[in-house]
């Protein structure tokens, strides 16, 4: 173990003396409007962000922790960490992910639902969306804005966690055998789950580039991804998957699993816990009460009756009220509603 300690924290050694952040360079074409946005009125860049204070903030972006994650994905080859690290520079310095809101979401509640619903046994965020709910998924810029703003908010709960509590994934060389042995692994604490309901899913979702678009924006998340679940995957889901899979890395597409929407028994495979699998399945069932209409459900709303049995669709009961769902869960034109 002793080899493989120096071998790991010798490499972010020398992956943090290739990273000449002043070497890359820049395109900073969206500080003047890049023009295909879903809307100007949440552009993630303005005039008011100098280069030197975007190149600080996404310089300063890549600690540690973060480097630790590319080095594993990448299997500890510094070189191609080093390339992917430089890609993923580039990418906050001219897109401002940490700055990046869902326009669409700014004027229209129903527009997506993908939304964190609670955390599992192991701390991971667990994410559910389904097709059903989200009136407005057809627009790609605004998806993948959602899809930015959402996993920005997630890396941000995740930071401040890990901020409250002893310092994960250290490559302090000082601490314990244990704690070193961390180093080859990313935390489950750090990694987040996603459910994808397929209820409403047709052949207007069938664009390609939806699937090559978030396999980019992962790849500027490397390691955070724990698994990402389809639920009920539609008739011919085979070749829509032969489609997507090659845009996948092999570490991604190994963690994709499938789940009825009917079966819990499958859910608590997953190990994610008994509160989690209890409430997505009772988020499967409400949304396929043909009660429920298309694009009418307020899952942001608290139920109307507050007794044992009643499903909340906002999330997880241990998640509700926390000071992550209360800051992190909601903006735009669910805020406002929530305010009227």
């Amino acid at each position: 173990m002793g080899d493989q300690r120096v071998d790991i924290t010798g490499r972010l050694a020398k992956l943090k003396e290739l990273l000449d952040w002043d070497a890359i360079e820049l395109t900073f074409q969206s500080l003047e409007g890049s023009g295909d946005r879903a809307g100007s009125e949440t552009d993630s860049v303005t005039a008011a962000d100098s280069e030197d204070t975007i190149k600080q903030t996404s310089s300063s972006y890549f600690n540690d922790e973060t480097l630790l994650r590319y080095l594993r994905a990448r299997n500890f080859n510094v070189k191609d960490a080093y390339e992917q690290v430089k890609h993923s520079y580039k990418w906050r310095c001219e897109s401002r992910p940490e700055k990046t809101k869902c326009s669409f979401c700014a004027v229209d509640c129903h527009a997506h639902n993908m939304r964190i619903c609670g955390i599992d046994k192991d701390g991971s965020p667990i994410v559910y969306t389904c097709f059903k709910g989200a009136v407005r998924r057809f627009n790609l810029a605004a998806n993948m804005e959602h899809l930015t703003q959402l996993m920005e908010n997630m890396q941000k709960m995740i930071t401040e966690r890990r901020n409250r509590t002893a310092p994960v994934g250290s490559a302090d060389t000082g601490k314990s055998s244990e704690q070193q042995e961390d180093l080859t692994l990313t935390p489950l604490s750090e990694q987040w789950v996603i459910f994808v309901d397929f209820l409403g899913f047709g052949i207007a979702d069938c664009d390609p580039r939806t699937a090559v678009h978030c396999a980019h924006l992962l790849a500027h998340y490397p390691e955070r991804l724990k698994l990402i679940v389809i639920v009920d995957p539609p008739w011919g889901w085979g070749v829509l998957w032969s489609a997507c899979k090659p845009f996948l890395d092999a570490r991604t597409s190994s963690k994709v699993r499938f789940v009825s929407s009917g079966n819990k028994e499958q859910l608590t495979d997953f190990k994610l816990g008994d509160e989690a699998a209890t409430w997505l399945h009772a988020e499967f069932q409400d949304n396929r009460n043909p009660d429920v209409k298309h694009g009418e459900k307020k899952y942001w709303i608290r139920p109307a009756e507050k007794k044992d049995g009643i499903h909340d669709p906002r999330g997880f009961p241990s998640y509700i009220g926390t000071d992550a769902f209360k800051h992190g869960q909601h903006d735009g034109a669910v805020l406002r509603e929530l305010n009227s």
